[in-house]
């Protein structure tokens, strides 16, 4: 039913998010990062293949909110945040995230 689906779906969402602000919260304490008050995102898909990629598949909430749960950026609203277009790029032999945060001044 659409009830069991939907609660699988969020289920699952919430569970990946949970792991992401985990890791997260490990980088930060390993490299001693800061918590921005106003902050410049910027994120970087690379992936194997250079094909056409649709940017609304990959709008990036999820990290940005792991990354305020982990005490990275201190709130992601618009006032506070600036988001730079995603970009992709290929690099074929490592497929990876990268997500760059700057303070902004602004």
């Amino acid at each position: 039913s659409l009830n069991q689906w939907a609660r699988q779906h969020w289920a699952k969402t919430r569970k990946m998010l949970l792991k992401m602000t985990a890791e997260m919260q490990i980088l930060k304490s390993m490299h001693r990062l800061p918590c921005f008050d106003k902050a410049e995102v910027r994120i970087v898909y690379y992936f194997r293949t250079n094909r056409r990629r649709d940017q609304d598949n990959y709008t990036p909430k999820q990290l940005l909110d792991a990354m305020r749960k982990a005490g990275i950026l201190a709130d992601d609203n618009a006032e506070v945040l600036r988001l730079l277009p995603v970009e992709f790029k290929v690099d074929r032999e490592r497929p990876r995230t990268e997500v760059f945060v700057r303070e902004w001044v602004g």
